[in-house]
């Protein structure tokens, strides 16, 4: 699995559904970094840690995808398209949609 193999903090997929486009991800919590940073004390720890994913990414380069199938280009897309998607849920969920 590529999240093994880099070692980077994803959801990992519990269960898809590809004809009606449904993942069920592994919840990592309610805290993500921009939430974090409102706070009165800028997230010293979990900035870094971000960080150094970020940063063995990139150490490990287009290599790291190798033999998952998956390119980096479309990683990212998926990842971006991901995020638009939970935006929308979210907007949707706090307007009473």
């Amino acid at each position: 699995m590529l999240r093994d193999k880099i070692g980077v903090q994803v959801p990992q997929v519990l269960a898809e559904d590809k004809a009606a486009g449904v993942l069920i991800l592994e919840d990592l919590g309610d805290a993500d970094l921009c939430s974090l940073a409102q706070g009165p004390e800028f997230p010293w720890a979990p900035v870094a840690s971000a960080l150094e994913q970020v940063a063995g990414i990139h150490r490990l380069g287009v290599d790291a995808f190798a033999g998952s199938g998956v390119t980096l280009m479309e990683a990212v897309a998926r990842l971006r398209a991901l995020r638009d998607a939970m935006q929308e849920d979210s907007d949707a969920y706090r307007s009473g949609r």
